[in-house]
């Protein structure tokens, strides 16, 4: 989602899930037990790079229950 961020804050449907920076070079974040509901899940991000905001989100439709530990692995890059 974001190349080179600083810093970089998610949110999941409206809910801080905090304020991170890069675990490597190139800036890639990880969020451990990220839960999506049943419906809409509306993912947004908003990083620093070089002294400028930037956001993005996306929205997720789970069709069915409910999605444990969505981000296992490296989610933005």
């Amino acid at each position: 989602m974001f190349i080179s961020c600083f810093l970089l804050i998610l949110f999941v449907n409206g809910e801080s899930l905090g304020l991170k920076r890069p675990d490597s070079d190139p800036a890639v974040f990880t969020w451990d037990d990220v839960n999506l509901k049943k419906g809409e899940n509306v993912i947004a991000a908003r990083g620093l790079v070089r002294k400028t905001v930037n956001a993005d989100s996306v929205v997720w439709n789970v069709r069915r229950g409910y999605v444990k530990n969505a981000f296992p692995d490296k989610w933005c890059r």
